[in-house]
């Protein structure tokens, strides 16, 4: 033991790993973060693997694309702070009513709000492309997303790409929460004696009925909505968005005050001495 040189209590290095829950924090609507509990010498060293997923876009009417999926952030290894944090959860969008209105909404953001906050923007994407497998979000005017981000899965194509879309594949959204997969677009509507374009990964299936409306997409599954038949038939609504946090375990290293070098030898041979 060893006081650095300054007169007062003796101090050591510290050098220790706080084992974390091993358990992810889910939020399926806006709440906070509260980290789990750990020493004051911790604050500075806590990571957490972070899922933020926005909501999907709503389905398009009247024979329509299904939506896409909502933007998927996944960051490993994100710094955290030792408080509490806000989390917003975004609104699935709004699927395309009919006459007069034929548009559908993208989904909302949703954010980790810490100190440094991890987010899912919206997107403002088209609502489907030709073969039901494109991302949707993930590509902007100023180039490619970070590696640790993308689209959701693709729409469905609508009734002139035959047969109509089954929704793009989501994202799996391990190792945070589990093998779960996520943010699926939705299916294309067709026209009456068609088969309807099926949603995936929680994405809302089309329809094939005259004024027949798509079927919404999964609550917190940040998919796209599944549109609506011939007739003007109602696009649906997109599931709602999703976060997950996995706090990781918190290797502890400080040394305060001023050594001697032959204290500092002596605690790295002993595998001490903070790296």
């Amino acid at each position: 033991m060893a006081n650095g040189g300054i007169i007062g209590p003796a101090n050591d290095p510290v050098n220790q790993t706080v084992s974390a829950p091993g358990t992810a924090v889910t939020f399926t609507s806006n709440g906070t973060f509260n980290p789990f509990s750990a020493p004051s010498d911790a604050t500075n060293f806590r990571t957490a693997d972070v899922l933020v997923i926005a909501g999907g876009r709503g389905g398009a009417t009247n024979i329509g694309g299904g939506g896409g999926g909502g933007y998927y952030q996944f960051t490993p290894g994100h710094s955290i702070p030792g408080s509490s944090a806000p989390m917003s959860i975004g609104g699935g969008g709004q699927g395309a009513p009919g006459p007069g209105d034929p548009n559908a909404d993208n989904g909302s953001a949703s954010t980790a709000g810490f100190s440094s906050p991890v987010a899912a923007p919206t997107g403002t994407f088209p609502p489907y492309q030709s073969d039901g497998t494109g991302t949707y979000g993930g590509v902007g005017p100023n180039g490619p997303p970070p590696s640790t981000s993308s689209g959701g899965g693709g729409a469905g194509s609508d009734a002139d790409h035959s047969p109509p879309g089954r929704g793009g594949q989501g994202k799996q959204s391990s190792p945070v929460d589990g093998s779960t997969y996520r943010a699926g677009g939705g299916g294309g509507g067709a026209y009456p004696g068609q088969p309807a374009g099926s949603g995936r990964d929680g994405g809302g299936n089309g329809n094939s009925s005259l004024g027949g409306a798509g079927t919404a997409a999964s609550a917190n599954t940040g998919a796209g909505g599944g549109a609506g038949g011939g007739n003007y038939g109602a696009g649906a609504n997109g599931g709602s968005g999703f976060i997950a946090i996995m706090e990781n375990d918190i290797n502890v290293q400080s040394a305060s005050g001023v050594w001697q070098l032959d204290e500092v030898y002596d605690a790295e041979k002993a595998g001490n001495w903070p790296t």
